[in-house]
């Protein structure tokens, strides 16, 4: 799973605010320690990707971004960095601090989000330590887990709607690696030949890498 390139994978960028918890986010989703993290503002000064497999999503690049509202020389490197992220970014976690609220900096942020048409999902993160509003966001708490499996949930349903076309032959001894696309997609081809069975069929962007072995160029 390790060997799906990067161009398969689903990048999803976390944005935000320095310190609004994005690398402990981050950590918390992955189950593992993608980014430092301690309570300096400011600690992540360049942005990390870490390619992995992410159920019930399947291959992704999880990029974790200095914080948009960095200031100085050096943030104005920081800032830069996170908004070249932007370019290759399939889905954003905005991250916003519970605790500090909705910020001008905030909008700012969602507003380039939406000029890129990227969508994006809001996480108020710190719940466990402020009550954050219902509409429109997910509340998550990174230090202690809650609501990462609803953030997880929602990633794997906006991807749902993204689907390709697919063209595969897949050897007699691997049909059982046609489940994504009877399961979760669509067959809209399917014949026994020789060599193995050719289908056709339409499956989850995410789910493509799962046929790489086996696809066949289009004719």
């Amino acid at each position: 799973m390790e060997q799906t390139p990067r161009a398969n994978r689903v990048h999803i960028g976390f944005f935000g605010r320095r310190n609004a918890g994005k690398s402990s986010l981050i950590n918390a989703i992955a189950g593992q320690t993608v980014s430092v993290v301690s309570p300096v503002c400011g600690t992540t000064t360049d942005t990390v990707e870490k390619a992995m497999e992410l159920l019930p999503i399947g291959a992704v690049v999880l990029i974790d971004t200095p914080g948009l509202d960095d200031a100085g020389t050096l943030g104005a490197l920081r800032v830069r960095q996170a908004k070249r992220a932007l370019t290759h970014t399939d889905i954003a976690v905005m991250v916003i601090d519970a605790v500090a609220g909705v910020t001008p900096e905030d909008r700012k942020i969602l507003q380039q989000l939406e000029q890129r048409h990227i969508p994006t999902i809001q996480v108020w993160n710190k719940c466990d330590q402020a009550t954050p509003p219902a509409e429109n966001a997910i509340a998550v708490s990174a230090a202690t887990g809650e609501g990462v499996g609803a953030l997880l949930a929602k990633l794997d349903s906006l991807l749902a709607g993204r689907v390709r076309r697919i063209r595969v032959l897949l050897p007699y001894g691997k049909l059982g690696e046609a489940a994504p696309m009877r399961q979760r997609g669509t067959v809209l081809a399917e014949e026994y030949r020789p060599d193995g069975v050719y289908l056709e069929g339409i499956v989850k962007a995410a789910d493509v890498h799962r046929f790489l072995p086996w696809l066949l160029a289009d004719e």
